[in-house]
């Protein structure tokens, strides 16, 4: 009984603890989450992995604020560009690519391609 109480204890004062670092953003974690981080000693539940909760609750912070810590910039401002490889016709890209899963080639429009067969569009290369 006593034991019960100390991890209904210990779990209370970690979600007020993490709840207090939380920044105004909901921050919730699920059940499942919950359930990833138990620990059980023989087949007796004993508690949370606090260092398994922190990073279910750093990986929220990062997908809500939608930035990068390590590189130190924001991930939304980005755009997501694929510029034609060297290897495309010196980066310049192919203006045809053919499928090999039987779609029809695209042999005309406004697209370049990184590959003349199963080409990806890409962007040219600006001339250096």
């Amino acid at each position: 009984m006593t034991g019960r109480r100390l991890c209904g204890t210990l779990l209370a004062a970690l979600t007020l603890s993490a709840a207090g670092a939380a920044p105004a953003a909901a921050q919730n974690l699920t059940r499942g989450d919950y359930e990833q981080c138990s620990i059980y000693r023989d087949g007796e539940f004993i508690g949370h992995d606090s260092v398994c909760l922190q990073r279910k609750y750093a990986g929220i912070r990062w997908l809500e604020r939608g930035y990068d810590e390590r590189r130190g910039r924001d991930r939304r401002r980005q755009p997501s560009v694929y510029h034609c490889p060297y290897a495309a016709n010196a980066g310049h890209g192919y203006n045809a690519t053919w499928y090999s899963d039987g779609r029809p080639a695209s042999l005309m429009g406004a697209y370049t391609y990184d590959a003349v067969m199963d080409g990806r569009p890409c962007i040219p290369r600006p001339p250096r």
